[in-house]
């Protein structure tokens, strides 16, 4: 699987681009650089073998989401985390990883856990690659190796490329069954009435492109919530994201889990300065991290705070994991934090639910009698 330009920053400065003044230009240009040092400052100490530091990465990120779906998000303690240090200071895959890679069983349990079918549990690699074919996703082949049955099945040493490859394709199959047209068109529908939205419905050319109108129309909707509970002296404004790259700086995502979680999220804590500074984007993006570990009822953001702040490329995928599993966790079956907007009142397994509302509240750090911190004292949350 190749990735391109390994040093792409996901370019931010694009929409601060009609700023007037060029101090204010000059600055941000200023924070994307911070960004970028303070990424490859973070993971500094995981690059070895010479790879380069955006594919230790995406393999841990990956490889962390693999375990969790296949194990239906309750992998066993020890392989919660995949990977251990060794004495060198280096992070290995755990042999009891490798070894349930090299014999297909992550796979196997993984798609039988997307499609509740036990059947899946005993096919081979290439059975795994036959199975996503049958569902229009196909594997991507390597550049450094053959996609073959005996290239997966060895183990000393993992060819960790062609695991790569499959691992991206069930992350696409999942995306696919969980973010479909209907769902999306469904939600965005009721966020816009939400919002009173006079604009008409937004098309999306991908699933990448409906999530993020999903989320852009979750920040419209927040801001008419707020206008309407009169919460708030002056007009709180979320700038809605227009792709990918946006997200970022931790606003769009912060803003979609408030609207979504009023009871659990408090939106008077998302940072939306304008420019956004490196502090103001680590804020936003620890509160994301501290809802999915304290709030959801099992932790679905498999990637690290500077994996969502600096976004290399290569993590795109990963990325539109996570949001899908957020869709999923909102929208196709809301945990019990969530108060679905538009809907006055929503049944449950649990029973009865209402449905969106909003107030300014204490957050979940202020409930578990912490307060907020700086950046320099603030503790990040341990992934799980």
């Amino acid at each position: 699987m190749a990735y391109k330009d390994d040093w792409i920053l996901w370019d931010q400065l694009q929409r601060r681009k009609a700023l007037a003044l060029p101090s204010d230009k000059k600055r941000w240009e200023d924070e994307k650089t911070k960004r970028m040092l303070l990424w490859i400052h973070q993971n500094q100490s995981i690059q070895q073998d010479d790879q380069p530091i955006w594919w230790l990465a995406k393999q841990r990120a990956s490889v962390k989401w693999l375990v969790s779906i296949a194990y239906d998000h309750k992998p066993p303690d020890d392989i919660r985390d995949p990977f251990y240090v060794n004495g060198d200071d280096q992070e290995n895959l755990k042999p009891s990883v490798v070894h349930a890679l090299a014999n297909a069983e992550l796979y196997c349990l993984a798609l039988a856990h997307i499609y509740a079918d036990p059947n899946y549990s005993q096919l081979n690699h290439w059975g795994v690659i036959q199975a996503l074919a049958r569902k229009g996703v196909y594997v991507a082949e390597p550049t450094d190796v053959a996609l073959t049955e005996t290239t997966l099945i060895q183990s000393s040493p993992l060819r960790m490329s062609a695991h790569m490859a499959v691992t991206e394709a069930i992350m696409t199959l999942y995306i696919k069954e969980v973010v479909t047209g209907d769902r999306i068109a469904n939600a965005v529908r009721r966020l816009r009435d939400v919002s009173k939205s006079s604009i008409g419905g937004q098309s999306a050319h991908d699933v990448e492109e409906a999530l993020v109108i999903w989320i852009n129309q979750s920040c419209s909707a927040l801001t008419q919530m707020i206008a309407d509970t009169k919460v708030s002296e002056t007009r709180v404004e979320f700038p809605a994201p227009s792709e990918l790259t946006d997200l970022s700086d931790g606003i769009g995502i912060c803003s979609l889990i408030a609207c979504y979680c009023p009871d659990s999220f408090d939106w008077s804590q998302i940072a939306v300065n304008d420019p956004i500074s490196v502090a103001d984007s680590l804020h936003n993006l620890q509160l994301v991290q501290w809802f999915c570990q304290t709030a959801l009822p099992y932790n679905v953001c498999h990637l690290t705070l500077e994996d969502l702040l600096y976004m290399h490329g290569s993590v795109k995928q990963n990325v539109i994991a996570f949001l899908a599993e957020l869709f999923y966790l909102f929208e196709v079956r809301p945990a019990k934090c969530v108060k679905v907007p538009g809907l006055t009142v929503e049944k449950t397994h649990d029973g009865i639910r209402h449905g969106g509302g909003l107030r300014r509240q204490g957050s979940l750090k202020e409930k578990d009698k912490s307060t907020r911190m700086s950046l320099k004292e603030a503790k990040t949350p341990k992934s799980m």
